[in-house]
Formats: C-alpha cells, sequence, structure tokens
C-alpha cells in the first residue's frame, strides 16, 4: 500500500464503483439487508465501469449461474489503469479495512420484469453500498482522509 500511497494525486478516485463477483454469499437476505454493515479486509479492485461488472466471469465459469454485484455510491480508490493488464475495465484499487453499508438490495429471478424482458440475466443479485471509514492500514493514507470526509457528510 505505500506505493499507492505514493502516487500522485491524480490518481485517487472518488466516485461511484462497481465489483462483479460469481456466487451469492449465504444467507443473503439477512446477512446484506439494508443498514448492516460489512468489511473488505485486503485491498480489492473495483471498477469504474458498471458493465464490467455485471459481465464479469472468472474463467470456466457459466453465465447461468448465480452471481452479485456491488454498487459503492461514493467510493474512494487508486486508479490503476495505467498499470493494468486490461485497462479497459478502468479498475480502481479500494484499500483493505474498507466497510461498506448496505443501502439496498435487489435480487434478479426468472419472475422480475426485467428478467422476463430479455434486460437482465437471471441471477444476478446487486448490493448498493456506501462506504464508511474503515481502518488504517497504515498511517498516511490519503484514502482514509476521504473517506473521513465523505463520513462526516452523511
Amino acid at each position: 500500500l505505500e506505493g499507492l500511497h505514493r502516487l500522485p494525486v491524480r490518481f485517487i478516485f472518488r466516485g461511484e464503483l462497481f465489483r462483479g463477483m460469481p456466487g451469492v454469499i449465504a444467507d443473503f437476505d439477512v446477512k446484506l439487508s439494508a443498514g448492516k454493515t460489512f468489511k473488505i479486509l485486503s485491498p480489492t479492485v473495483f471498477s469504474k465501469d458498471p458493465v464490467s461488472a455485471v459481465q464479469f466471469l472468472p474463467q470456466g465459469a457459466s453465465r447461468d449461474k448465480d452471481r452479485t454485484v456491488l454498487q459503492v455510491e461514493e467510493g474512494v480508490g487508486y486508479r490503476v489503469s495505467e498499470f493494468s493488464k486490461s485497462p479497459r475495465e478502468d479498475e480502481v484499487v479500494v484499500e483493505g479495512i474498507a466497510t461498506l453499508e448496505v443501502r439496498g438490495t435487489c435480487k434478479y429471478g426468472d419472475t422480475h420484469a426485467l428478467v422476463k424482458m430479455g434486460q437482465v440475466r437471471r441471477g444476478l443479485h446487486h448490493v448498493a453500498c456506501r462506504l464508511r471509514v474503515g481502518g488504517d492500514m497504515l498511517s498516511g493514507s490519503p484514502v482514509r482522509a476521504i473517506e473521513g470526509e465523505i463520513e462526516r457528510r452523511g
């Protein structure tokens, strides 16, 4: 993380972020209900591009399987597209020990109108989140200062 902390200010991103993940957490409705919080413990790559997140599939995964997309309303991290193997994915690294508060969720099953209309593939689980102040892994994080500013603003 020290390397990220030393990047020029132009690499800091503040805005909407997305992360696609295969599968769905057990007890989705209980653990990810509005107001609950959860942590991302290690530095994690998100995308500024919602399409990249929705289309994300690990190698060998089926498009018909359940999957989850996290949407962070006002995330903060480091733009790494210049260094990435996949610059078109518009990647942003969020520091570890990030705390996310669930604002709401939506599950797209066979009976959901958007699935019936062919706009969304069945099995998508969408989680809208708000970033809360995370813990410092190393002192001197410019991102943690911005997170605190966002949280104070509410």
